[in-house]
């Protein structure tokens, strides 16, 4: 997705994991179907015969979507952005001023705190790390404080964190 680091274009990334097709146990029991190679097949989304029965992959399978992260980094906010990262399961993205320079990220082509958190609530994504902070800070907790007022699920990233998705 191209967005705006000052007059700079720049780039952000979403990966997505393709949907699951999941084995529906509650249905297949009144054909007696509860475990069986045969199962494969209905993951494979095709129909199949049990015991005289054709057995509808649509019925006996549902989709679990895939999980969704997205990278947003040197970019102002936009719009664009939101529909970008809605729904994702996490949203790693910057966070290079405090609110109290919000003029100061404009300028630059940045995000502050409240900027991240507000993308994050509008997207409605379940958890958001922030990132690339400007090196004036010794301490990103002020950064934090003010994104969990708006979006509660914020994390300070540290260098070599782990996050489970």
């Amino acid at each position: 997705e191209e967005c705006a680091h000052g007059r700079m274009p720049c780039l952000a990334y979403s990966f997505v994991e393709k949907p699951k097709r999941k084995i529906n146990t509650e249905y297949l029991r009144q054909f007696g179907l509860t475990r069986h190679p045969i199962l494969k097949k209905l993951q494979e989304g095709k129909d199949i015969v049990w015991e005289g029965k054709k057995i509808s992959a649509k019925k006996a399978t549902y989709l679990v979507p895939g999980k969704k992260i997205v990278f947003i980094l040197d970019s102002a906010f936009t719009e664009k952005l939101v529909k970008f990262a809605k729904g994702a399961d996490l949203v790693i993205c910057e966070s290079t001023f405090s609110d109290e320079l919000k003029s100061e990220a404009q300028k630059f082509g940045h995000m502050c705190a409240s900027d991240t958190a507000i993308l994050a609530k509008k997207a409605n994504v379940k958890k958001l790390v922030l990132t690339h902070f400007s090196q004036r800070y010794k301490d990103v907790a002020p950064l934090l404080n003010q994104a969990k007022q708006i979006f509660p699920n914020t994390i300070a990233a540290k260098d070599l964190d782990v996050y489970k998705v």
